[in-house]
This record gives structure tokens, C-alpha cells and sequence, in this order.
């Protein structure tokens, strides 16, 4: 057999078994709750997003669609203990994403609007859907936060999730290191 065939053999051979195997790799382990004070908080979701949209955007002509990416996390708050709770202090700092020890910056055409979602809602009334359900000492304290940032262009890998959440003057800094997206 001629080198030149051969080495073509052997390449497409190992580049075959490198696919099967990387479409049969296994998920990934990861603890997703953390507690500080009497604060505890349990990710339930990260994931990347395209949103097909004409709207949010700084120019109020009509636009074409575009395809807007973003970030969706999806996550627990529990107040732990009984002291009283004044207010909520669900949504802190507007950098979530990190990677490589820098805040992912918006990298949208500079013609969409700054912007995104955030939601919260109680624990009893979450429509869980696909998500696993975390146990809480106290459902009435406990919300679930949904926050959608527009216009993130989030890298393959692994990225770090910043989270500042709490009650009252309660205020902690949780962050999740690694967490894989694929």
C-alpha cells in the first residue's frame, strides 16, 4: 500500500472514532448550590440562546429579523433562617458571565438596544417543567430568578457564572466556576 493511502486510511479512521467518542462523552459532574450567610443559592440552568427578533434594536424603522444571541440562567434563592424579610435583593450585578477571569461583554451589532429579561417567582409557583426541582427548608422563602441577557455571545468551553443575591442587608457574592457549555 502506497504511504500516501495508507496515512489517508489511518486519519480518517482515527478522526471517525474521535466523532463517535465525542458525541458518547459523558456529561460532566457539577455541584450547583452554594450557601454564605443565610443565603443559599442552587443553579438550575445555563444555557446559550437565539432569539429570532425585529425588535430591540436602537433604530425605530422597521428591521429585518435578526438572530440575537444571548445567555439564560435559571436559578434557586433561598433565605435561610427566620429573621424577617423586608425585600428581596434578586438582581445584582449586570455582569453574570465570565470567562477566562474577564465579564463576557455584549457583542451585538451596535444597532440592538441593551437589555434582557429578568423574572422572579416564588418556589410553589414555578413551572418546573424539565428542570430538577431542588429541595428547600421553607418553599415561602425561596424564589426562582430567571435572567436572559440579549446580545452575549457566549464562547464554546467553560464559563463562570457571578450571581450577587440576598434580603434585607444581606447581600452575597456566589460564583460558579466551570461550568461546562457545549
Amino acid at each position: 500500500m502506497k504511504p500516501f493511502l495508507k496515512f489517508t486510511l489511518v486519519f480518517a479512521a482515527v478522526a471517525c472514532c474521535a466523532a463517535v467518542s465525542s458525541i458518547s462523552k459523558p456529561v460532566t459532574p457539577y455541584g450547583p448550590e452554594q450557601v454564605k450567610g443565610s443565603v443559599r443559592v442552587v443553579l438550575l440552568k445555563v444555557s446559550r440562546t437565539t432569539v429570532f427578533s425585529d425588535q430591540g434594536f436602537k433604530e425605530t424603522a422597521p428591521q429585518k429579523v435578526h438572530a440575537v444571541p444571548g445567555l439564560n440562567v435559571v436559578y434557586a434563592v433561598e433565605l435561610l433562617g427566620d429573621e424577617s424579610v423586608k425585600h428581596w435583593n434578586v438582581f445584582g450585578n449586570s455582569k453574570i458571565a465570565w470567562s477566562n477571569g474577564k465579564p463576557l461583554a455584549n457583542l451585538s451589532p451596535d444597532k440592538l438596544a441593551d437589555g434582557g429579561s429578568r423574572e422572579s417567582r416564588e418556589y410553589e409557583f414555578y413551572e418546573w417543567k424539565f428542570l430538577k426541582k431542588p429541595t428547600v427548608t421553607n418553599p415561602k422563602r425561596t424564589h426562582i430568578l430567571e435572567v436572559w441577557e440579549r446580545g452575549l455571545r457566549v464562547p464554546d468551553g467553560k464559563i463562570d457564572i457571578h450571581i450577587t443575591t440576598g434580603f434585607n442587608d444581606h447581600n452575597e457574592e456566589f460564583v460558579f466556576k466551570g461550568i461546562p457549555l457545549e
